[in-house]
């Protein structure tokens, strides 16, 4: 059995698969297991993070931490 893992949308119930892998249209049987990423539910809903307790409170920021590196190098989308 051959196994291949990619990434894709579900679109009204169409699993979009990658055209590197629609050669694999031609065989009779397959096995498919979905795993869904439910990362996107609200902050709300997720626990809240929270720092170990050996550092929490002992983080100090000195200085401009966003201007420390060249806007180019946050791979911000435009």
């Amino acid at each position: 059995m051959l196994a291949i893992e990619f990434e894709t949308n579900i679109e009204n119930g169409i699993v979009h698969v990658p055209k590197e892998y629609q050669s694999l249209q031609k065989a009779s049987k397959a096995r498919i297991i979905i795993l869904v990423d439910n990362t996107s539910e609200s902050p709300a809903t997720q626990p809240r993070r929270r720092p170990h307790p050996d550092i929490a409170g002992k983080l100090q920021i000195l200085g401009d931490i966003i201007s420390s590196a060249p806007e180019t190098d946050w791979n911000l989308s435009k």
